[in-house]
Order: C-alpha cells, then sequence, then structure tokens
C-alpha cells in the first residue's frame, strides 16, 4: 500500500477506531512501540547508545580469530533504523562517525573482506552529504580529517585509503 492510499484509507476512519489501531500496533510490534516511545520521550542520548552498542557488536563480530563476520549491510541497516527517528543532523554525524572511527581502530587487529573494506569508506560520502545539507560541511571536513590522521587509530594503509576517498569525495562535491 502506498502512502496516498493509507492516506485515504485514514481519512474514512473515525477517530476513536484510529486510537485503537494505534494502540493495537504499539501492542503487537516492538519497531512501532520503540518510535512512539521515542516521539512521546525523546531522549537522543539514549537512542544513540543503543544503536552505537549494536554496531560496535556487529563491528567485533569474528571467526576464526582474526577474520572479521561484520556485515556492511546490517550496519547500514542500523544506521538507516536510527536515522528514521529523525534525531537531528548532530546525532545523524555522530553515529556515522562513531561506526567510521571503530571501523578503522579494529581494522588494525582484524582482517575485513572488501565489501566491508569499501562499505566503511562510504560512510565518508555520507558523512560529507549530510554535512552539506546541514551546512556544516567545513566543520565536518576538520573532523573527517581530524580522524584520518590520527596515528594510532587502525592501519596507516587503511586510513591513507580513506584519505584519498575522502579527497575523491571532496573534488566531487567542489565540482558541483
Amino acid at each position: 500500500m502506498s502512502k496516498i492510499q493509507l492516506k485515504k484509507e485514514l481519512q474514512t476512519i473515525e477517530a476513536p477506531q484510529l486510537r485503537e489501531m494505534i494502540l493495537e500496533a504499539y501492542s503487537a510490534r516492538k519497531e512501532i512501540k520503540e518510535y512512539f516511545e521515542f516521539f512521546l520521550n525523546p531522549d537522543i542520548e539514549h537512542l544513540l547508545d543503543k544503536y552505537q552498542t549494536i554496531i560496535l557488536k556487529e563491528l567485533r563480530r569474528t571467526k576464526r580469530g582474526s577474520y572479521s563476520k561484520a556485515r556492511i549491510s546490517f550496519i547500514r541497516k542500523q544506521i538507516k533504523e536510527f536515522s528514521s527517528f529523525q534525531p537531528g543532523y548532530e546525532a545523524l554525524l555522530d553515529i556515522r562517525f562513531f561506526t567510521l572511527a571503530n571501523a578503522i581502530n579494529l581494522e588494525a587487529y582484524l582482517y575485513y573482506p572488501d565489501t566491508l573494506y569499501k562499505g566503511i569508506a562510504l560512510l565518508i560520502n555520507d558523512i560529507l552529504d549530510i554535512a552539506n545539507v546541514s551546512q556544516v560541511f567545513a566543520e565536518t571536513q576538520q573532523r573527517l580529517e581530524k580522524l584520518l590522521s590520527k596515528s594510532t587509530l587502525g592501519t596507516r594503509r587503511y586510513r591513507t585509503y580513506l584519505a584519498s576517498v575522502l579527497r575523491d569525495a571532496l573534488s566531487t562535491t567542489a565540482l558541483l
């Protein structure tokens, strides 16, 4: 059902029936309950902590000791789910910076498959897109450069690769 069809259907439902439907959905679905609880009492820090914990747990998944089993699709799904709460651009940037920093750090200890290796690099583009829309591009660029220049974080090879991804993204952005 499309959003337009849903809107038409909701207009035909009486207010008491609509309330009852919302209460049933609240009871039936964990996701809906979580959304309404956040909507009624928005605690961005708690929500951010929850999703950071989930993402960090995923980044730490391994097999045979040092081979990462982290799934970039799962990580991106969690970020998208977090974003669906519309917590504001600061929180959207924070969750992505958290993921990027932890992925870089863990890369020094784990072998990443190519999909994860490249998927983490795509976070840079996501970060720059949000920064551009939110008009905090310069500050975000500095924050990214500072993160990638930390010699204690991850391997130099991976930081160099990510820095080249950042340069490419910045040159593309400059052309727009």
